[in-house]
C-alpha cells in the first residue's frame, strides 16, 4: 500500500489496520491523521450563540491496540520513501515497490 500524508481519515484507518496484518508492506511517507484517537467522522459540534465560535468535540475515540503508547502522528511505512523536490517528475514509490520485489520479499 503507497501511504502518504493525503491518507486521513478513512484511509488512515486503512493503513493502519493494514501495519497490522503481516502480509501487507506500506511504502511511502507517513499518512496523515494521528494515532492518539479519531481522525473524523463521529463529531458533536457545538456553535456558541453569541461568540458564533464553533467547537468540534470527537464523540468516539478509536486507538490502536498494539501501541502501549500511541504516538503523535500517522502510521509510519515499512519502506519510508524520502520526496525530493528534484524527484517529483519520478515515481520514488513504484521504484522503491519493484526494489523490494527485486529482493524477493
Amino acid at each position: 500500500m503507497i501511504t502518504d500524508a493525503s491518507n486521513s481519515s478513512a484511509t488512515h484507518q486503512m493503513a493502519m489496520y493494514c501495519k497490522m496484518i503481516d502480509n501487507v508492506t506500506l511504502v511511502g511517507q507517513e499518512t496523515g491523521g494521528n494515532m492518539l484517537g479519531t481522525n473524523g467522522g463521529y463529531m458533536f459540534f457545538l456553535r456558541l450563540p453569541n461568540s458564533k465560535l464553533e467547537v468540534d468535540i470527537p464523540v468516539l475515540g478509536q486507538y490502536s491496540i498494539h501501541d502501549t503508547e500511541p504516538r503523535n502522528g500517522g502510521v509510519m511505512p515499512d519502506i519510508v520513501v524520502e520526496r525530493q523536490p528534484e524527484q517529483l517528475i519520478k515515481d520514488m514509490e513504484i521504484q522503491a515497490i519493484m526494489d523490494h520485489i527485486s529482493l524477493g520479499k
